[in-house]
């Protein structure tokens, strides 16, 4: 059986075409296209720092998307959150970046009006010497503490590389990333 096709099977019809869904709101699609290269961008960064024993610009990312776009950039960090999963696959630690994140996500919006970098430096680099510590929270919650302490121990070398690399990062990049980033949002009426 040879099936044949011509261009005419795939052209619509006005009224199909009118019935097609259209978007309640372009700057709402547009937003959405935003976060979703944010998280993208996030990800190819990290990979680009994956020769560097973790240190990774994830962190001041994190921070620099609460501060400058608020909750809806939280779209961005589950994107780089899907992106880890899909290069990396599911494996024990994906639980805890479906939460860890979120953390260092919701302390920055608690402190959204600060815009020192120092002080993101230093909130950076205490979120990376507790990032073993956060990522072991679902091993004491299903195995008890000796799993989570385990967890959390063979990890500390790379915990006090994370903060290390955090603190220099967030204090070398903060200001400019946050001068470009609010400039773009305002230029480009990002909400």
């Amino acid at each position: 059986m040879h099936l044949r096709f011509s261009h005419s099977h795939f052209r619509l019809t006005d009224s199909q075409r009118t019935s097609l869904p259209k978007p309640k709101n372009r700057q709402s699609l547009r937003n959405m296209c935003l976060y979703a290269l944010l998280g993208a961008v996030v990800f190819v960064a990290k990979m680009a720092m994956a020769g560097l024993p973790n240190i990774e610009p994830v962190s001041l990312a994190v921070i620099l998307l609460a501060q400058v776009f608020g909750w809806p950039a939280l779209a961005a960090v589950y994107v780089y959150i899907a992106c880890e999963w899909l290069v990396w696959g599911i494996g024990i630690w994906s639980f805890a970046y479906g939460y860890v994140w979120l953390v260092l996500f919701v302390l920055t919006m608690a402190f959204r009006f600060m815009h020192s970098a120092l002080f993101w430096a230093l909130i950076g680099a205490g979120y990376g010497f507790c990032f073993g510590a956060l990522c072991a929270l679902w091993l004491l919650a299903l195995q008890g503490w000796s799993a989570a302490f385990v967890w959390w121990q063979n990890g500390v070398v790379f915990d006090l590389l994370h903060g290390a690399g955090n603190f220099v990062i967030i204090f070398l990049l903060y200001k400019p990333l946050y001068t470009l980033l609010t400039h773009l949002r305002d230029t480009y009426r990002i909400q």
